[in-house]
């Protein structure tokens, strides 16, 4: 079997709090980067082990936030970088279609 990292976060929730958000993400980022090469060094002698992120990051596309995420974790990393928000429009709630 191949190995993969999942982590999981929720950010802060008021997403106008844009430098603890950004905070959150750099100290995420930094617990990531140590776990992933130490695991490749242990367990699989340099190959790359794929990192999954996922997580209420409290923000919308076209945020400061989101545009972080998508340079530090998607173009900058070299790797793809999906994300959940294809076809929002951010005229509805995200949290209708779980609301009970």
């Amino acid at each position: 079997g191949k190995l993969v990292i999942i982590s999981s976060t929720h950010l802060y929730w008021d997403r106008e709090a844009v430098a603890v958000q950004r905070q959150e993400l750099e100290e995420l980022d930094l617990l990531l980067t140590k776990a992933k090469t130490s695991w490749e060094e242990k367990f699989d002698k340099g190959e790359n082990i794929p990192v999954v992120l996922a997580g209420d990051f409290n923000n919308t596309p076209g945020s400061e936030i989101y545009s972080y995420m998508h340079e530090k974790f998607g173009r900058a990393a070299n790797t793809r970088f999906s994300s959940a928000f294809r076809g929002y429009s951010g005229s509805e709630s995200m949290d209708a279609p779980y609301a009970s």
